[in-house]
């Protein structure tokens, strides 16, 4: 699956002009894959510069805005949560392809609910649906992080512990409020120890936005919601993807949403800027939680000809919160066309003997040219007048 770049910065000390793509899907998200440089044929040592996820200890996390590259949302092969096609009510537990690391804790099975969120606090699992639920609290008074004591009420505030809020708001997922394709599923993407748990809330309706029918000019008829949580396997990482959140609740419900995360006790949260239980709408977006506690899991950063010879090892700085800046200084490409490889190794989270590692390939053009421009002004009649600018 091609994952375009998501963020990057390059530095040669002159101007550089550069295109990318990428065509690999590697263990930490680096996004730097793909990258092409053309130098002028003077600019003949330069400095490079990229930045990538800052993965450290689950203790505590930073949250960016990525761009918007999802998962399939209606993957065929996920699996459905059909527990969840009720209003206000958490699943069954569900068993997680592999644990993941969240607020210094590793989890392996979770709780899904009908209002947008994940927990791992499997005390929130429905015992025996459709007969018996554990409700899903419709209500998003309060910001993050919040303690209450109403577990397994749908109507009285109550945020569950360890839990990831894609956008826990009070959404509407029974059929008579959603598109007949509406679906809520989970599925895998990648191989271990790099998969991806991507869990979507699939054309769900909203609370108090009418019934769903073709043609129909209500906002559930118009605007279904769609968004995804992705939890990255060995880092700890959360992705938000949104398509679009477009209706807001109503019909005696507060409208306000949540994107966010809480820890298991409920005293540290964290949530996207203008999302902690305010009224928002957005389209094809996308938000990350990267972990930011003590003690960074980034062990080096290299450059490699396309022999595997290393040419020149990375130095390190940090200018924002989430984000390693690794920079490649005084590096000299031969003349011509040349390709590199990017080699970024970090540990994974549950087991610090195992290493990540990401291979980011980039391409370096020396051209035979300057980049220079050249303006000129043509002579008038008389005495010469005219000019050239390079």
């Amino acid at each position: 699956m091609t994952r375009k770049l998501a963020r990057f910065i390059a530095l040669f000390g002159g101007l550089v002009f550069f295109s990318t793509t990428s065509n690999a899907q590697n263990c930490i998200p680096t996004n730097i894959g793909g990258a092409v440089f053309n130098l002028a044929c003077n600019q003949v040592c330069s400095t490079l510069v990229f930045s990538i996820p800052h993965i450290k200890g689950t203790s505590d996390y930073s949250v960016n805005s990525i761009l918007y590259n999802p998962y399939p949302y209606n993957d065929p092969t996920g699996s459905q949560v059909t527990d969840i096609y009720v209003d206000d009510v958490y699943s069954r537990v569900i068993n997680m392809p592999f644990a993941f690391c969240f607020y210094d804790s590793i989890f392996s099975r979770c709780v899904a609910g009908s209002n947008g969120l994940l927990t791992f606090d499997l005390a929130n699992a429905s015992p025996n649906p459709p007969v018996t639920y554990c409700g899903n609290s419709f209500q998003q008074s309060q910001p993050i992080p919040y303690i209450s004591n109403n577990i397994c009420s749908g109507v009285q505030a109550y945020y569950p512990k360890s839990s990831i809020m894609g956008m826990f708001t009070d959404l509407y997922p029974v059929g008579t409020a959603s598109p007949p394709d509406r679906k809520i599923a989970w599925h895998v993407e990648g191989a271990a120890p790099c998969r991806k748990f991507v869990f979507n809330y699939y054309h769900v309706g909203m609370f108090g936005n009418g019934n769903y029918t073709f043609g129909g000019t209500n906002c559930n008829s118009l605007n279904p919601t769609t968004f995804q949580i992705v939890l990255h396997e060995s880092t700890g990482i959360i992705d938000i993807n949104i398509e679009q959140k477009r209706c807001n609740a109503s019909g005696g419900t507060p409208a306000n949403a949540i994107l966010g995360i809480q820890d298991w006790t409920r005293l540290k949260g964290l949530a996207a800027p203008g999302k902690n239980a305010t009224i928002w709408n957005e389209s094809n977006t996308a938000y990350r939680f990267t972990p930011s506690g003590g003690g960074s899991r980034y062990l080096s950063s290299e450059l490699l000809d396309m022999t595997g010879a290393v040419v020149s090892i990375a130095d390190t700085a940090t200018t924002t919160a989430g984000l390693l800046d690794v920079s490649f200084t005084n590096f000299c490409p031969p003349p011509g066309n040349n390709q590199y490889v990017v080699r970024t190794t970090f540990t994974a989270c549950d087991n610090a003997g195992t290493q990540l590692i990401s291979l980011d390939t980039i391409s370096i053009n020396r051209t035979n040219s300057l980049n220079a421009t050249a303006f000129t002004t043509n002579t008038a009649c008389g005495p010469p007048s005219g000019t050239i600018t390079v």
